[in-house]
């Protein structure tokens, strides 16, 4: 993936948790339960611990269940059910300016705690947990086309490099396969490999992108390399490429990932070993045939692995989730539950895309039967939905933090079978989600 000569900072020691209390925050009475809920008043965050959030109601106005508060950017990335990351950084900003972030575990006594600050110096688009590591990546223009790579030791809390480099423009090995520049969309671990989907880029005009390849989909498979010297990290080993138009009747596009959903989403191995491929497509080519292609899922199964190493799309399984039952609603995201079935979360409005676009229609999709069903009991006048979601595959339910019109914030929990409950309300201005800690 991409390249230059890095120099290491040194990192300075520092004690595993941070005191509970800091300077204008008062102490909380301890908690317990195994639940982080994460919730905001106007620029400032919080997190309380809670046993359960099926049902109840929390008053996240009161200093009780180990509740931490902090300031800055929310966005949390789960990691092993042990820690939750909040990763800080200042927009437009990469100079170490308000880029503190932090991660919260339960400390030896199971109570809430905060660990303590590190600073990655920029912002994180794509990202994945890696064993024990925490990857982020960001596509750059300036100085070169690539991928910033940033490396944390989620157990010590080292910051192994802010600043690894990929090259990802046209004239390096995966450039010249591809035929145009391209960018880091989704991230995740298979096995022995590291598996990254990513956007092609023809052009820029500001922050806008233009491809003449929107109709393939395009898979890196790489392997992971924590003491690197050539600070990628990741380390490229070969190109999985599914072309429209050698597939008629059968389109498909690039998989968006963070371009389309700001967080990792597209790529989900399941407990079979097979890895389905959650095709956005809402991206469309400049020239020629302009329409966006369908919303489609994909599959790598055993027979396109070589040895447990992905090499290839199957031939013989595509869904077009529009003749599923999605209709004219595009695809954001999708969450894997178990079994043979993913929740999967649409932008609002038929049609719709677009970073500015709402996402508050869920549907259940079953890989085998090849059907998606809408998700019933949901409310009618939901008005934001958390990016930080929890995947509960015993419970066989993916549980979001939920705003409405007419209520006060709640977690609402998705299920299998297709329906949607409301759980724990917490007294807040809005609510970001919730984490499982243990």
């Amino acid at each position: 993936m991409k390249k230059t000569r890095i120099t290491l900072a040194a990192l300075a020691a520092v004690p595993f948790f941070a005191a509970c209390e800091e300077m204008g925050q008062e102490t909380a009475e301890s908690g317990s339960g195994n639940y982080a809920v994460c919730y905001a008043s106007e620029s400032t965050g919080f997190i309380m611990q809670v046993e359960d959030i099926g049902s109840g109601s929390i008053d996240g106005t009161q200093a009780i269940n180990s509740r931490i508060e902090f300031t800055g950017n929310r966005d949390f990335i789960p990691v092993n059910d042990t820690y939750l990351y909040n990763i800080n950084y200042a927009s437009k900003s990469s100079d170490g300016t308000d880029t503190y972030s932090t991660s919260f575990a339960l400390g030896p006594d199971g109570s809430l705690s905060k660990r303590s600050d590190f600073n990655l110096e920029g912002d994180v688009k794509s990202r994945g947990v890696i064993g024990k590591y925490v990857l982020g990546c960001s596509s750059l223009s300036s100085d070169g086309i690539y991928e910033r790579i940033k490396v944390v030791d989620s157990e010590t809390q080292a910051v192994v490099n802010n600043n690894g480099r990929i090259y990802t423009d046209r004239t390096t090995e995966v450039g010249k396969l591809i035929g145009e520049d391209y960018q880091f969309s989704d991230i995740c671990r298979y096995g022995d490999y590291v598996l990254v989907s990513y956007t092609s880029v023809l052009e820029r005009e500001g922050k806008t992108t233009f491809t003449n390849l929107a109709r393939n989909t395009y898979i890196g498979v790489y392997t992971f390399d924590p003491s690197d010297p050539e600070y990628e990290y990741l380390k490229f080993q070969n190109l999985i490429v599914r072309k429209s138009e050698e597939h008629p009747g059968e389109p498909a596009g690039q998989i968006s990932g963070n371009s389309s959903s700001r967080v990792e989403t597209g790529i989900e191995p399941v407990d079979n070993g097979d890895i389905y491929l959650f095709v956005q497509g809402n991206r469309s080519n400049r020239d020629g045939d302009t329409s966006l292609p369908p919303c489609t899922v994909l599959r790598i199964s055993k027979s396109g692995m070589d040895n447990g190493k992905p090499v290839a799309i199957d031939d013989d399984y595509y869904v077009d989730l529009g003749k599923a039952g999605a209709g004219e609603y595009r695809l954001w995201r999708s969450y894997y539950l178990g079994g043979t079935r993913f929740c999967l979360q649409f932008f609002t409005n038929p049609g719709e895309t677009g970073a500015k676009a709402t996402h508050s229609r869920f549907g259940i999709f079953d890989y085998e039967s090849k059907t998606l069903t809408w998700v019933s009991g949901a409310p009618e006048d939901i008005t934001d939905v958390s990016l930080l979601y929890l995947i509960e595959k015993d419970k066989n339910r993916v549980t979001f933090g939920m705003e409405t019109a007419s209520m006060k914030p709640a977690l609402y929990s998705i299920y299998a079978d297709g329906t949607m409950k409301r759980g724990l309300e917490v007294n807040a201005e809005s609510i970001e989600g919730v984490a499982l800690l243990k």
